[in-house]
């Protein structure tokens, strides 16, 4: 059993105590971070295949604008592209942060050494400087033909979408803790659950909402299928 111990409450509970029922003691995990008054700035990325025959494969014949025989040719033309879209979609979940290192590494003079990014796996990067990148007033740029090694694999090709969308100011956290608001957004607190998540995805290996520490791994003393099986500890991502 885990130790437990009383801290001095910050934030107040609102709510009067329950009159009815019996009272429990709960365990709880809680991370101490320390932010700072910055306003982050919001990028979409859009990740797709690039346009190089040594990566992606070819079209089907409807897709590259012929037209299909037959309803079943088109039904199974059809039914081939949102496999195939759905396939890519899984091999992002697996390795966009791949991806997205891949991009920094290529691009010094846009994603400075000094930069401190945030990528939630999906489409959205946060970054503590605007990027000076080359289309739409700054705003936007597109990144062709980007080779990525992928872990596991062969290199792959890509095509990134780059736009900014929004800044975010994260002061109102201080704000909130100095009682001078009542209340932190949702988009606010989505953001540093993002950060929390991306820190550890560097040093843990991550599945669900967990994360593993594969150095604490130990064999459990016996064997099945002559493979030893081991059991990893793992920290737990913060629950809003």
């Amino acid at each position: 059993m885990a130790e437990s111990e009383v801290h001095k409450t910050i934030v107040p509970q609102k709510m009067a105590p329950g009159k009815i029922g019996r009272q429990v003691h709960l365990l709880a995990n809680f991370y101490k971070i320390t932010t700072a008054d910055v306003v982050v700035v919001h990028y979409d990325v859009e990740i797709t295949k690039a346009e190089n025959e040594r990566f992606a494969k070819k079209p089907p014949a409807a897709a590259a604008g012929g037209k299909p025989k037959t309803e079943a040719e088109a039904a199974a033309a059809a039914e081939e592209a949102e496999e195939a879209n759905k396939a890519f979609v899984r091999f992002l979940a697996r390795c966009s942060n791949d991806i997205i290192k891949a991009l920094v590494a290529a691009n010094q003079a846009i994603f400075s050494k000094d930069l401190q990014y945030v990528w939630d796996g999906q489409r959205n990067l946060y970054t503590t400087k605007l990027l000076k990148l080359s289309g739409g007033g700054g705003d936007e740029q597109v990144f062709n033909n980007l080779k990525v090694d992928i872990p596991g694999g062969r290199p792959g090709f890509f095509k990134l979408k780059v736009k900014r969308v929004d800044r975010v100011d994260l002061s109102e956290v201080t704000s909130f803790y100095n009682k001078k608001t009542g209340d932190i957004s949702e988009r606010v607190l989505s953001i540093f659950e993002m950060v929390f998540r991306f820190m550890c995805t560097g040093p843990y290996e991550s599945y669900q909402r967990k994360f593993f520490d594969m150095s604490t791994r130990r064999p459990l003393g016996f064997k099945v299928n002559t493979n030893q099986i081991e059991w990893s500890g793992f920290v737990c991502l913060p629950v809003q």
